[in-house]
């Protein structure tokens, strides 16, 4: 079961149950509103990406997807393995993948975001209208050559340090801590498991974001997403970091909103305003 947080903070105690699923609702929608699905980051939750989504226009249905294991569901258990998370994704988002979805992902949350959307056309036929992906490599290449999950404490404070998107202030308190690198860890244990993805196309566009100075996603591995569709590719390149997007909220909105605009217009399924 995956928690799907739709809107910005404001109104988080609203729970709606609905069979296997809890939404949490902050914004209504007009029925037939485009959704996209956001995937968080390693260590990430489904709030990590609120401040992006509260950026985007009141047309689109933003959603956040929670994973096991922390946030409001930090009485699961995490998941280490990247085809059972994978699998249980595309079971819990299958029955709200109508009409008009997209999927949107930074770092971890692309990689998931990728393999759910082919998982959904394969056994379902549900294909996203576009794939939005920041901070990764495409699927195909080496992430790292560093098993990040074995890493000892100190090293691995240090690598989050460098990517920057963990709060030093969290990173400083030994009880944050502690549940801030279990979390991590296991995250890190499941991207290092994965397999490389043989290429397999996905028949929407791809939009991809990078960072000119992501030590961890570098031009090349940020531009090999362009092998992984047969629709429009579009990729930018943005100052900064790994975690560049928290610089370039309003640009990355922006091109959402316009990209998803596009493509809404395009499939001729809902006309934004």
């Amino acid at each position: 079961m995956f928690l799907v947080i739709s809107g910005g903070f404001e109104v988080m105690e609203s729970i709606v149950e609905r069979g296997s699923q809890k939404v949490i609702s902050a914004r209504k929608s007009r029925a037939g509103a485009p959704k996209l699905f956001c995937f968080p980051f390693a260590g990430g939750s489904a709030r990590s990406l609120i401040p992006l989504g509260d950026r985007l226009p009141a047309w689109l249905d933003t959603r956040y997807v929670e994973l096991p294991g922390r946030g409001i569901r930090s009485d699961e258990d995490l998941v280490t393995d990247m085809d059972q998370m994978v699998e249980e994704l595309a079971d819990d988002l299958a029955p709200m993948c109508t009409g008009s979805f997209a999927f949107y992902g930074h770092s971890m949350g692309a990689i998931l975001a990728y393999r759910t959307a082919i998982l959904l056309g394969e056994r379902r036929k549900l294909n996203p209208y576009l794939l939005i992906v920041s901070g990764a490599r495409a699927p195909h290449l080496p992430r790292t050559k560093d098993a990040l999950h074995t890493l000892p404490d100190a090293q691995l404070v240090s690598r989050l340090e460098r990517m920057g998107g963990t709060e030093a202030g969290v990173l400083r308190d030994h009880g944050l801590r502690e549940i801030t690198l279990r979390i991590v860890r296991a995250d890190f244990k499941m991207l290092d498991g994965a397999s490389l993805l043989a290429v397999n196309p996905l028949s929407c566009p791809i939009l991809a974001f990078g960072g000119d100075h992501d030590a961890f996603a570098d031009q090349e591995g940020v531009e090999g997403w362009r092998f992984h569709t047969n629709a429009k590719f579009r990729c930018h390149f943005f100052h900064g970091g790994h975690f560049f997007i928290w610089e370039n909220m309003e640009k990355m909105a922006k091109d959402i909103t316009v990209e998803m605009g596009c493509v809404c217009r395009r499939k001729k399924h809902f006309f934004p305003d």
